[in-house]
């Protein structure tokens, strides 16, 4: 096809809010999504709950009911209504499928209308490591029991029934390639992007800190949903290990935690603020982001936060997972939450220079790496040229597919 003709996408969100994000997975879908609707017609299929107030850029919202867990999202009826609903309304010409949940089903529902659109499986992790990697104790049993066991499956079924898959990073693209036998010429990397506020735009930092209640000691700050059970994890070792490591260093820090529920901490130097509306100009308050993940897949938003607002970061292995981070050059980084981490903290949190060159690096790296307009015009030139060769008749695909 021509390059710039509009193309009529459809983002298809079995779970996450497109419209109001407060995840790193909602998030990463409403910036591609918005940002492709200056370029391309956008309608999306979403929860009810979600679709009442589209805003100006969605060209069609289509909502559905959920029915019992997510992962079984591609048994429910009314997903696969709205899908067909969606399909017959309109002569779509990719489905882009957020998480594997609803893949399968999307594919039965262009197949069975004659549709000529193309379903790509948007992954946000390797699902079959993170179920392994991530236990949820707040989860009923049998769903921890269940999950894990399930959720690989829906997996590899996504992935064999997928025309197309995009991944996160190229560490995912791999590891779907290796793996599971995916075809490298049908999967892309399309890195989480970041916006790189202007300096202006941050400028009234120590107003930030006065609202926040924040004094003049050195502040850490951490950000994400408090539902994650990543995230939980990594706000008890702040509370329990790192700021306690730091006092027993002479390190006299406060700890600033940003995001959808997170807790109210019994502790003078914890302050609680939420989710909040201005991210980066409250990210731009504190002094140094540390990111003690241990667990989790994908790559994680908070640290393309961290890099377009210039902070300098401390972050584990696995937090820096599928971003390219220099350690010692972009961020510090360390294997584990330990006292290595500790220390880290507090040479970046008491070394004004070492703070400074760590974040003027991290602002380069996102700017000349990480901008969202970087990462979607990947996506949208993958698209096109998709849509250019149409898809491939039934047999030609499945003959493609080497998903074992």
């Amino acid at each position: 096809m021509t390059r710039g003709t509009s193309l009529r996408l459809l983002v298809v969100s079995p779970s996450h809010d497109v419209f109001e994000p407060t995840t790193g997975t909602g998030a990463r879908l409403h910036e591609l999504a918005s940002r492709l609707a200056e370029r391309h017609r956008v309608s999306v299929l979403c929860p009810v709950e979600f679709a009442a107030e589209p805003p100006d850029w969605v060209d069609e919202t289509y909502g559905f009911d959920r029915i019992g867990p997510g992962y079984l999202t591609d048994l429910n009826p009314l997903f696969l209504r709205a899908v067909r609903r969606a399909l017959d309304s309109e002569p779509f010409d990719v489905l882009h499928v957020a998480l594997p949940k609803g893949v399968v089903a999307s594919e039965l529902a262009v197949r069975a209308g004659g549709h000529e659109a193309a379903v790509v499986y948007a992954a946000q992790n390797v699902e079959a490591e993170h179920a392994r990697d991530v236990d949820d104790p707040t989860l009923p049993v049998y769903k921890r029991l269940v999950g894990p066991r399930l959720i690989p499956r829906i997996e590899r079924l996504s992935l064999a029934a997928a025309d197309y898959v995009t991944t996160v990073s190229e560490r995912d693209r791999e590891t779907f390639v290796r793996q599971f036998g995916v075809d490298p010429a049908r999967i892309l990397a399309v890195p989480t992007g970041t916006t790189v506020p202007e300096p202006a735009a941050l400028a009234d930092s120590a107003g930030r800190r006065r609202e926040l209640e924040l004094d003049d000691r050195p502040t850490l700050v951490f950000h994400g949903s408090y539902s994650h059970p990543p995230n939980r994890e990594a706000v008890s070792a702040l509370v329990t290990r790192v700021l306690p490591g730091l006092r027993d260093r002479g390190v006299d820090a406060q700890l600033l935690l940003v995001g959808d529920g997170m807790p109210a901490v019994d502790d003078p130097a914890v302050t609680t603020a939420g989710f909040v509306e201005d991210l980066y100009g409250t990210l731009a308050a504190a002094d140094v982001a540390v990111v003690p993940i241990r667990h989790g897949g994908g790559t994680k938003t908070k640290v393309f936060d961290y890099l377009g607002v210039g902070l300098p970061i401390v972050t584990t292995v696995k937090g820096a997972e599928g971003i390219a981070l220099v350690d010692g050059d972009h961020a510090l980084v360390v294997a584990d939450v330990d006292e290595s981490f500790v220390d880290a903290v507090a040479r970046v949190a008491t070394d004004g220079e070492l703070g400074r060159r760590l974040g003027e690096a991290a602002r380069n790296l996102a700017r000349e790496h990480y901008a969202w307009e970087r990462s979607v015009d990947r996506l949208a030139g993958f698209y096109e040229e998709v849509v250019g060769r149409r898809r491939p008749d039934t047999g030609e695909r499945d003959r493609a597919r080497t998903v074992g």
